[in-house]
């Protein structure tokens, strides 16, 4: 991933200094992309998966089998997996080697980081099925084990169809979760967007200008009549910007307050994870105090 800016309006770039923005690409380069742009990871223990088709039953397995496999080998466990006896061991867990020099419950390398949360990019996703509903939650669950007693924050983002997200939903995706402890240190983040017509910025810019070649001193009524919804005698000279801003600008957030980890974009996806993995560790921080 490489970190970039966008400033300007409907992508326009206004300051070539500050004209850059973030683009999220494969790791391995498979999409064709330059080999020699460097792409590092988002943040320590977080992870964004992109389907390259659909999401269903065909591929279900063999994507999230993936996910898992590479997650597992670029991170640890947040507590080390010891048993008093060797068969207390699951019968589907196989263990280290017997060969291996290194005890069971010692991670095969500690500078790793622990997983955080998982993206995943559902823009190439029309719809999907009970298969590959199912199997995130198998997925969730194995992954919860894996880093307990944390969990894992699992964010969506792109989502084009409301059916899948009634599908995530029903599945307990999209919402905070619920588990002991998982409410402290939680910020949700939202994306607000504006409503438009007279409370856009758009128009918010043209009375601006338009204030710039109409005279201060005018006459009241005509002045009424200009900037209909003011009382008589205001003008917007006597108001300063940001207060015109403030009275004119309306937002509305673009998904639904109930789904704080549905997000309109991948940009809007990362910034929310990292903020609850750092709330996280702040309050873990305190507490400890």
């Amino acid at each position: 991933m490489i970190i970039e800016k966008v400033v300007g309006q409907y992508g326009t770039f206004e300051n070539p200094e500050t004209s850059a923005r973030n683009i999220f690409l494969p790791l391995d380069h498979g999409d064709g992309s330059n080999p020699e742009v460097k792409v590092d990871h988002p943040y320590p223990g977080i992870f964004i998966y992109r389907f390259s088709e659909g999401f269903n039953y065909p591929n279900a397995n063999s994507s999230l089998d993936y996910l898992t496999d590479f997650i597992q080998s670029k991170t640890r466990r947040s507590s080390p997996e010891a048993f008093e006896r060797p068969g207390d061991r699951p019968w589907n867990n196989p263990g280290p080697r017997k060969s291996a020099k290194r005890p069971a419950h010692v991670d095969s390398d500690s500078r790793l980081p622990t997983l955080k949360a998982v993206i995943m990019d559902f823009s190439s996703v029309n719809n999907v099925d009970i298969t590959s509903v199912q199997r995130l939650i198998d997925i969730r669950n194995q992954l919860d084990l894996y880093v307990a007693p944390d969990m894992v924050d699992w964010h969506f983002a792109c989502i084009n169809n409301r059916w899948t997200k009634r599908a995530l939903v029903s599945a307990g995706f999209g919402v905070k979760p619920d588990g002991e402890g998982a409410q402290h240190g939680w910020k949700s983040i939202f994306s607000v967007a504006e409503i438009g017509g007279q409370d856009s910025a758009a128009a918010l810019a043209r009375e601006t200008s338009y204030h710039d070649v109409v005279p201060r001193h005018t006459d009241p009524t005509e002045e009424e009549a200009l900037i209909g919804g003011f009382s008589p005698g205001q003008s917007y000279g006597a108001m300063s910007p940001g207060e015109l801003e403030k009275q004119r600008r309306r937002g509305a957030v673009v998904h639904g307050l109930d789904t704080p980890l549905f997000h309109v974009d991948l940009t809007s996806a990362l910034q929310s994870a990292v903020a609850n993995v750092e709330a996280r560790s702040d309050f873990r921080s305190a507490a400890s105090d």
